[in-house]
């Protein structure tokens, strides 16, 4: 999918395990009924003070926005359940929960990682269309976000759009 995987690949940071760790804007895509290719584009800014949300839904942006001290660290036993049991990324990532919507990170992730996959309750109609999946900052940096878009481009709803897809031919 990416060609020259050396030009991607994300500055090494240290491992936190502190939400400030992971402050910054996250992109990439959540399911969406409302969308001709059942995804919008999602974007995700956390800083100090909030969890500011916008998804492109195919329709329109949906915007949300919490305090961040709602996010609170996840333990290890909640963290599992993310995970397929055996999974290596669950000692690899770090989690952190507001309610029943729990956030989980990938440290340092590198090209073949989702730097932020988000994760409702079990019965999150969301989660049953697929996967909120996002990058991260430093990945949103080295390009890999827009290339990932590229040939999804014309059907993904984009919050520069609207939150519809771009017009054919634009």
């Amino acid at each position: 999918m990416f060609r020259n995987r050396k030009e991607h690949e994300s500055e090494p940071t240290h491992q936190g395990t502190e939400l400030k760790d992971y402050f910054g804007t996250y992109r990439g895509f959540s399911p969406t009924d409302e969308s001709a290719i059942c995804m919008g584009e999602l974007e995700v800014t956390i800083s100090e003070e909030s969890v500011k949300i916008r998804m492109a839904t195919g329709l329109k942006i949906e915007e949300d926005e919490f305090p961040t001290s709602m996010l609170q660290p996840m333990p290890k036993e909640m963290l599992s359940l993310v995970f397929n049991p055996g999974s290596e990324y669950l000692e690899r990532c770090v989690g952190f929960h507001a309610g029943s919507e729990k956030y989980v990170f990938t440290p340092n992730a590198k090209i073949e990682d989702i730097g932020l996959v988000i994760k409702g309750s079990d019965d999150n109609m969301r989660d049953l269309l697929g996967p909120t999946l996002l990058f991260s900052p430093a990945q949103v940096k080295a390009g890999l976000y827009d290339e990932a878009v590229k040939p999804i481009d014309k059907e993904l709803p984009q919050i520069r759009y609207g939150g519809k897809a771009p017009r054919k031919g634009s």
